[in-house]
C-alpha cells in the first residue's frame, strides 16, 4: 500500500443550536472532503459538543443546507 503524504484534515465545529449555520459548515466540508477520498474528522468544542448528544444532530441545520447530512 502507497503511503499518503497528505496530512488529515480536522475541522473544528464550535457552534450548535446557537447558530445552525454555522454548526452545519464543518459538515458539509468534511462529508466533501470524504467524498474526495480525504481523511478528515470534526473536533466538537464547546456548544458544539452538544452534537453529540442522541438526536441532538438531527434538529440542528443550517439555512440552505440539507437537513440530513450523510457523514
Amino acid at each position: 500500500m502507497e503511503e499518503s503524504s497528505q496530512r488529515p484534515l480536522m475541522y473544528v465545529a464550535t457552534h450548535a443550536t446557537d447558530d445552525p449555520t454555522l454548526a452545519t459548515l464543518p459538515f458539509l466540508v468534511a462529508t466533501g472532503a470524504g467524498s474526495a477520498e480525504i481523511d478528515c474528522c470534526i473536533a466538537l468544542l464547546g456548544e458544539a459538543a452538544s452534537l453529540a448528544k442522541p438526536g441532538m444532530i438531527d434538529a440542528v441545520h443550517g439555512g440552505a443546507c440539507s437537513p440530513r447530512i450523510q457523514v
